[in-house]
């Protein structure tokens, strides 16, 4: 309780000290960060002059960056505004939600008060408090990946029904605030896939994804009603899509899917079956975010593909992400404790290393490919790179420090005294500060 406390007062002190700078300083240059406040005044626009066609309106609008972070953009000026510095503070919100989920996923592996001291080293991070400053989608993409990897990690291989459908809901949303978030998640998820058994049960006995064909016409009957209703107001914005009107049927499969996954699929009792399950709820839900806008607009990926891969001759781009993540992410200090930390870890472990790999959990596989299969994305052959780019896989580095740090600690640390030493409660009021 005492660690929540911590975390709560961690986002309050981080929200209010950029409220002072951002009201000390002018940060409107640079051409991502206008671009991303014009798209939300325009959203706002649309709300001011509510229809019945604004909702497919604000959902065709912007055809390269998906729309979630100017939603909550939006939200914030109509409770305090139009102002370019309430445009900002929308990261407070991602704030909460970084730091809760890297917490979360930080108490798997240590105590609370060592997750506690994760999410504190997290915004200590240069770019983490750099980027919660300027209105860039990197930050609130940061938040909504950890808030996914947290979830993944929750639902115990796809054993728990409602946080595999919480984390359909974490994971659309995060491919709703960009189309990066593929990266850093496809390499845990399948690390869980893999692990949860699901996949000799899919092979093998594909009879428990039978449907409830009664349940099954039902949503897809809802669907088709709910996209009706979107649809036919905003005709002449339907019929300019790339899709055209064929938006209509492939949109009401989706939401059909989803509509299943929540309310009709028929429970399966067993283990590895009931996970394969879990995972086809919470991927149907997956789908029906992502359909809403990446289905209405597929031309995206032709400046996407040019941007990332056909700007100009590829590279690449190990060496400077390695450099960037030691310097401007981490900083120097950080840097230098993290190579610490993994230098000790593997002098402790150098003389059964492949027994310890072997036997890693679940949460520490993760950790490792969250970073690393990102790594290898965003480096290989691309045109364009940037610190920004990487940085949803920056928990698990404050993580690993934290727990290093913290193999480093008194006795009475170690074995709990530390609730009831003051020395503990100064230390940590300091930190804080």
């Amino acid at each position: 309780m005492f660690a929540l406390a911590g975390l709560g007062l961690l986002v309050f002190v981080f929200a209010a000290v950029n409220w002072h700078w951002l009201r000390a300083n002018v940060v409107t240059y640079g051409w991502d960060r206008l671009d991303h406040l014009i798209t939300s005044l325009v959203y706002n626009d649309l709300v001011k002059s509510w229809s019945l066609r604004t909702p497919f309106d604000l959902l065709a609008y912007s055809s390269y960056y998906p729309p979630l972070f100017h939603y909550s953009v939006v939200g914030l000026y109509q409770v305090f505004g139009v102002d370019e510095d309430i445009a900002v503070m929308a990261n407070v919100l991602y704030l909460a939600i970084l730091l809760g989920s890297t917490w979360s996923i930080a108490r798997r592996v240590s105590g609370p008060w060592t997750a506690l001291f994760a999410a504190f080293l997290l915004t200590m991070f240069p770019i983490v408090f750099a980027m919660s400053r300027y209105l860039y989608i990197d930050f609130a993409l940061t938040a909504l990946v950890a808030l996914t990897i947290a979830l993944l990690l929750a639902t115990e291989r796809f054993s728990r029904r409602s946080r595999a459908l919480w984390l359909g809901v974490a994971l659309g949303g995060a491919l709703l605030m960009k189309w990066t978030t593929a990266a850093f998640v496809v390499g845990p998820l399948l690390c869980v896939v893999v692990r949860s058994g699901m996949l000799p049960v899919f092979w093998r006995n594909p009879r428990v994804l039978i449907p409830n064909w009664r349940r099954l016409a039902l949503s897809l009957l809802a669907s088709a009603i709910a996209y009706a209703l979107l649809l036919w107001p905003a005709q002449a914005t339907v019929a300019q899509s790339w899709l055209g009107w064929w938006l209509y049927p492939v949109l009401t499969l989706f939401g059909a899917a989803a509509l299943y996954a929540c309310f009709g699929a028929r429970p399966v009792v067993t283990g590895a079956a009931q996970a394969l399950q879990n995972a086809m709820r919470a991927a149907a839900i997956v789908l029906w975010l992502f359909s809403l806008w990446y289905v209405i607009n597929p031309e995206f990926v032709d400046l996407f593909a040019y941007t990332a891969y056909g700007r100009e001759a590829p590279f690449m781009a190990f060496g400077k992400y390695f450099y960037e993540v030691s310097t401007e992410q981490l900083g120097l200090v950080l840097a230098l404790v993290f190579l610490v930390v993994a230098i000790v870890w593997f002098w402790q472990h150098r003389k059964e290393l492949p027994s310890t790999l072997r036997s890693l959990s679940d949460t520490a596989w993760i950790l490792v490919l969250w970073v690393l299969v990102a790594y290898f994305i965003f480096s290989f052959r691309v045109t364009l790179a940037h610190s920004r780019f990487v940085m949803p896989f920056l928990p698990p580095f404050a993580i690993w420090i934290a727990v290093g740090v913290s193999q480093w600690r008194p006795h009475w640390w170690r074995s709990g005294g530390h609730r009831n030493h003051p020395f503990c409660h100064r230390a940590i009021c300091a930190d804080l500060v």
